[in-house]
Formats: C-alpha cells, sequence, structure tokens
C-alpha cells in the first residue's frame, strides 16, 4: 500500500490525499482529490527525485500546473506520517510538536536511554512531578519503567486519576503521556521519525511517544511535548540527587524550551504505589512522621540578594501598563492565583540595576521562585522581606511612618495581596530594559517571624 498526500505550501494543510497498490495511482488519486477542492494551483513542488513521476500522474488527470523539484520541509514528511498513524489508530493531534521539539525531544529521550535510570528508580515508586511552561502548570505522577522488565521508559499520569497501581495499562487516564522503546522493525513510522529529527540509526529501538485520549492513544501535542521534555529532565535530575534532597523534596530545575518559553519543574517526596502495604520510606530508609503543610515560615533574613549598587524603591503601576511588562520582560512569572484587579493599581517593588547586574538577579529570582513580600515592623523602621520557596531575603528598610511606607501597604491591602517584582535598568522614571518580572500573592501579606542575619540589619537601599 503506498499512501500519498497534496499540502498547501504555505499553510501546511492537506488539500488531498490518496492510497493505492503502486504509487503512480497514489499520486493520481491525490491530485484529483487536491482539484476537487478548489482551483489548480500555480505550480506543484516534490521532491527532486519524483518530478518526473509527478509529471506523468499531473498529466493523467488533466493538470498543467508546472512541476518544480526541491527538499521538502521536515513538517511534510511529518504531516505524512501522522496520516499514516491515523490509519493505524495512532491518532494525530491538531496541535502537533514543532520540528524544533521533535528534536529536542529526540534527543532528552536518548540521554534518558543512555543513563538508564530505571536501573536505579524502581516502577514501584512514583514521583510528584510539577511542570511549569510560561504561566501554566500541570501536575503528573512520573513512573520510570523498566526494573519490572516489562517495558522501558517514562509514564506519566495526570494528578487525581486513580492509583497509578490500579491503573489498567491498556486504559490508562486521558491525558496520561508517556515513553516506551520498542523495537525498530516494528514501528515504521515511529522510525521514520526518530531518524528524522536525531535519532542515531543503529540503536535497533526507538522511542514511541503517546497521549491517552477517550477511545485510544495519540502523539502528543505541542504543549505535551514540553511537559515530556520537562519531566525526562526532572527524573535525570532526580536520578543524580542525594537521598536527603529526594526526601525533602527540593529536587527543581530550569529549562529552556526549543520554541521559546522558560520551563521549570519541581518533585515532591517519591510515593511508593506497590501492591504490597507500602513501606514508610520507598527507598529503604528509616522514615519520621508524614510531613504535613503548615502556614508558619520562620528563618533567617538574608540579604545578600540585591547587587550592590542596587536602588529599591515602592510604588504601582496602573493594570493597563501591567501587559506591556509582561510582554518587555526577559523573565517572567504569573501570578499564582487570579488578580484582583484593585483601582489603585499593581503594588510593585522596583529593583533598579545595571544590565549586568541585572540579568543575573532575575536568574536568581527565578530559581528562588518568589512567593511574595512580607512588612516585618518593629514599631520604628519596616523592612520588606521577599519570602521565596526556601529563603527569606530582606529587601529594603524603610521608616515605618513615612508617606511612601503607608501608601504601599495600603496598596497591598487594596490588591488583596497581588503585588510584582520588577528588576530593570532604568531612563528616569521608566524602565528601559526590563530583566524581570515576577508576579506574586500573598494574602493579605501576613507579619512572620524571623531575625536578620549577623548582628546588624541590612543598611537600607537608596530609593527614589
Amino acid at each position: 500500500m503506498v499512501v500519498g498526500l497534496v499540502l498547501d505550501a504555505d499553510s501546511g494543510l492537506i488539500l488531498g490525499s490518496g492510497a493505492a497498490g503502486s504509487a503512480r495511482q497514489a499520486l493520481e488519486q491525490c491530485l484529483r482529490s487536491a482539484l476537487a477542492s478548489g482551483a489548480p494551483p500555480a505550480h506543484l513542488i516534490c521532491q527532486p527525485g519524483r518530478t518526473t513521476a509527478v509529471r506523468a500522474a499531473a498529466k493523467a488527470v488533466g493538470l498543467a500546473s508546472p512541476v518544480l523539484g526541491a527538499e521538502l520541509p521536515l513538517e511534510a514528511e511529518d504531516i505524512l506520517d501522522s496520516m499514516l498513524g491515523d490509519l493505524g489508530g495512532y491518532r494525530s493531534n491538531q496541535d502537533p510538536p514543532s520540528p524544533a521539539a521533535w528534536a529536542a525531544l529526540m534527543s532528552a529521550t536518548h540521554d534518558f536511554l543512555e543513563t538508564a535510570p530505571w536501573i536505579r528508580v524502581p516502577d514501584t515508586v512514583a514521583l510528584p512531578a510539577e511542570l511549569r511552561v510560561g504561566g501554566r502548570t500541570a501536575r503528573y505522577r512520573a513512573v520510570v519503567l523498566g526494573q519490572a522488565e516489562v517495558e522501558t521508559g517514562l509514564l506519566l499520569v495526570p494528578e487525581g486519576s486513580a492509583p497509578i497501581s490500579e491503573l489498567n495499562p491498556a486504559a490508562l487516564p486521558e491525558g496520561a503521556l508517556g515513553i516506551v522503546f520498542m523495537a525498530e522493525k516494528e514501528m515504521p513510522v515511529a522510525s521514520r521519525r526518530a531518524h528524522r529529527f536525531g535519532w542515531p540509526t543503529k540503536l535497533g529501538l526507538v522511542p514511541m511517544f503517546f497521549c491517552a485520549q477517550k477511545s485510544s492513544g495519540g502523539e502528543p501535542s505541542q504543549e505535551q511535548a514540553d511537559h515530556l521534555l520537562l519531566a525526562l529532565a526532572a527524573v535525570q535530575a532526580f536520578d543524580k540527587a542525594d537521598h536527603i534532597a529526594r526526601l525533602r523534596g527540593s529536587v527543581k530545575g530550569l529549562l529552556r524550551l526549543p520554541d521559546g518559553p522558560q520551563g521549570r519543574f519541581r518533585l515532591a517526596p517519591a510515593e511508593d504505589i506497590s501492591a504490597s502495604e507500602p513501606p514508610t520510606d520507598p527507598w529503604g530508609q528509616p522514615s519520621g512522621p508524614t510531613p504535613v503543610n503548615l502556614g508558619l515560615r520562620s528563618g533567617l533574613v538574608r540579604d545578600d540578594l540585591v547587587p550592590k549598587g542596587a536602588m529599591v524603591h515602592v510604588g504601582g503601576v496602573m493594570w493597563e501598563m501591567v501587559a506591556a511588562l509582561r510582554s518587555r520582560a526577559e523573565l517572567h512569572t504569573d501570578s499564582p492565583v487570579p488578580q484582583t484587579r484593585s483601582a489603585s493599581g499593581l503594588p510593585i517593588l522596583a529593583i533598579e540595576c545595571n544590565a549586568s547586574s541585572g540579568v543575573k538577579l532575575a536568574r536568581r529570582l527565578l530559581e528562588a521562585e518568589p512567593m511574595g513580600l512580607v512588612p516585618i515592623d518593629d514599631g520604628g523602621e519596616l523592612m520588606l522581606a521577599l519570602l521565596c520557596r526556601e529563603d527569606i531575603y530582606g529587601m529594603i528598610v524603610m521608616p515605618s511612618k513615612a508617606p511612601e511606607t503607608l501608601r504601599f501597604r495600603s496598596r497591598l491591602v487594596e490588591s488583596g495581596g497581588d503585588h510584582a517584582i520588577l528588576v530593570a535598568k532604568f531612563d528616569g522614571a521608566s524602565p528601559k530594559r526590563i530583566f524581570g518580572f515576577f508576579e506574586c500573592h500573598l494574602d493579605s501579606n501576613p507579619p512572620v517571624a524571623g531575625r536578620r542575619q549577623g548582628s546588624r540589619r541590612p543598611k537600607p537601599r537608596r530609593r527614589r
């Protein structure tokens, strides 16, 4: 059986298709199908070695358009493979991964195969994974497949699904993602795609990527390919982490995704999903009480975040300006909750610094995962401390009763806890280059118990 497609060169839309016992018959079916859907094209483009066959088929169906030979884009071959997958029950996706995403996914999957984490990570362990792409967060439980010697690969099950130990492998919940390694000779379509995007040719195995859909499996979307990339990076980081990091759930990282957005991952402590009575610690270590998330945070207030010579000042911007700040920011994180959009605008703590310091500071903030500003008031002076995922940083000290202090605290209350951290190089009062814009939310901005690092309070930063 020979299958062919006619695509629109500009949009990539399928104009015609055909399947027959010979290439000539399939070509003629394709062209007839395309002619039935619209006017004859100005010209036909095919692979250089196929021009004679295409001219003959065009003549047979009464099409006089000139035929040009040229190398076809990777997307054209990928669309054909998706169509072949459809015929075999492997559904194509309306938003497929880009060629850059496929290439990155093949590279990361090959690294996964080479390092073989299933040797060290049992498939009776699930890794609760938080994967963030741009402003969107997805949560899965990741399982490394291989120790049971049934299938080798990686499985991601959406948070809230049935326990993995109870899942039927033939009926995964909708939205589950996976990678399994298959014999190359058994997967001709998957093999073509893999080799097209950089998979080595002599391994004998190729990766099969899938997304569980309502009635069958199919290829992942662009967003799901990003999730698989982040999950692969998370598993590799987990495999290299020490036992303490695994137990604390402090395995995390950043990944620049191939199509632009910044991705990040975080793994919570591993869960035992074996069918037997679960041990207290799936890694065979002595366990303590089950951890409980509490609202109280305490610790040293560090003063080593803001670069020397930088100026810190507080204020606010009207909501109409926020979209422009987001789009201009080189690094940006969204608020974790829907924002109030109060009439007084969005409260902002701005850090003004030069390019060298700004780039480093913005990246450090992104890695620290800022949660929000907390006022620490000793009656005469107020420190604004930045609460991050694992640390607290002193940002600025101001007189408690100063007008700008009172106004900023009032803005925080009116905004319901919405605010932002801006790292920028300024030209007068306007940001010229925005290195980072981090939107935060802390309910009511309650004071926290903390003591400052060292015996002296940090010197107040200059402010406008």
